[in-house]
């Protein structure tokens, strides 16, 4: 049997708790039950929030997720010991030692599958059983591959599926349309070996196809004209949008059974955000994106101080020469100084750039 992993990331980042509050009740009423209602069951799904959320939203997070298959993985973002520019491979190092560690797998040496899905999209309910027929059939032609490959690539050998045709759903003024955004983050599926390190966060996900080259894995779209996802755009979506000149024509009928998502949750929440001063038909109909860039920079940059400051203390031990034991203290009392003043900026940021 392939083991299937599914990656969500839930407010890594962000300390308030108002946030939690509409995201986790869109949540509630979109990812949550969309993959409890997946016709395969035999997936493990990794939720991954920060160490330092909220208490109360941990705890109404937690007491949501009644399900053995389902996790909540804590993360620190203030003491990260790498990060990689173009991927998301921290969340996936974090998810890998959380599945070794509660011995979910037991073989580091087994191909797996992965995928992501944000905390407010959803999938059709065959679309892991149909990611798992593909890959299953693959699977004997991936080692053939793997078993003649020489050199650098050989530990393993690989496949990605694409799901290129999806739904865009605008939650606040309830308009569904047809959509088509080949490698949007729900849409990739990946094959590889865990000791490769290679899963679904490895690369953003827009470059997927291009780094499917860098890893001589083959690329197959599934599906091409069927609905595969649910795209969800609101007032908290990390990306901007506007509803001008959209008309949907699909009822909410299609997202309810074919894709499990539980509209009196959705019904609730419109009401609680509509009390929040947003309305419910759309307008606006357009709403700006948060400045997640500057967040990033802020924790890559206090992981490269993290290893600098590793790396100096760990010769600062060895050192015997009192000139260099001297510009070693220098050195790490200002970078010690210049970390805690990134961290404070870090949650200051988790205050105040989410809405």
């Amino acid at each position: 049997m392939l083991p299937h992993v599914v990656v969500t990331r839930f407010g890594t980042g962000v300390y308030r708790q108002s946030w939690y509050d509409s995201a986790i009740g869109l949540f509630a009423a979109v990812t949550l039950p969309s993959l409890r209602a997946q016709r395969f069951e035999r997936f493990i799904w990794l939720i991954v929030v920060d160490r330092a959320m909220p208490e109360a939203a941990r705890l109404r997070l937690e007491a949501l997720l009644d399900d053995d298959r389902f996790h909540l993985v804590p993360i620190d973002l203030e003491h990260l010991p790498t990060v990689r520019y173009g991927s998301a491979q921290h969340i996936w190092d974090c998810c890998l030692n959380y599945l070794f560690a509660r011995r979910l797998v037991t073989n580091p040496f087994d191909y797996i599958a992965t995928a992501m899905i944000d905390a407010d999209d959803a999938w059709h309910i065959d679309t892991l059983r149909i990611v798992d027929d593909r890959f299953c059939a693959a699977l004997p032609e991936v080692l053939r591959v793997e078993e003649r490959t020489p050199g650098f690539l050989k530990h393993t050998s690989g496949m990605v599926l694409n799901a290129p045709r999806g739904l865009q759903w605008y939650a606040q003024a309830d308009i569904v349309v047809p959509s088509e955004l080949r490698f949007q983050s729900m849409s990739v599926f990946v094959l590889a070996r865990l000791s490769s390190g290679i899963a679904s966060h490895s690369s953003r996900h827009r470059a997927w196809d291009n780094y499917s080259r860098v890893l001589d894995f083959p690329v197959e779209d599934i599906f091409p004209d069927r609905p595969m996802w649910v795209y969800a755009r609101h007032d908290r979506a990390e990306q901007p949008w506007s509803t001008a000149g959209s008309v949907s024509d699909l009822a909410a009928e299609e997202l309810r059974g074919n894709f499990g998502i539980d509209f009196e949750k959705v019904a609730s929440w419109r009401a609680e955000r509509e009390g929040e001063g947003v309305p419910n038909d759309g307008r606006p109909g357009a709403y700006p994106p948060y400045p997640l860039g500057v967040q990033i920079d802020t924790y890559f940059r206090i992981t490269a101080l993290n290893q600098q400051i590793s790396a100096l203390s760990e010769r600062l031990r060895d050192a015997i020469d009192v000139a260099e034991i001297t510009g070693i203290e220098v050195l790490l009392g200002q970078q010690r100084d210049l970390r805690e003043q990134l961290v404070t900026t870090l949650t200051d940021q988790g205050l105040n750039f989410f809405r």
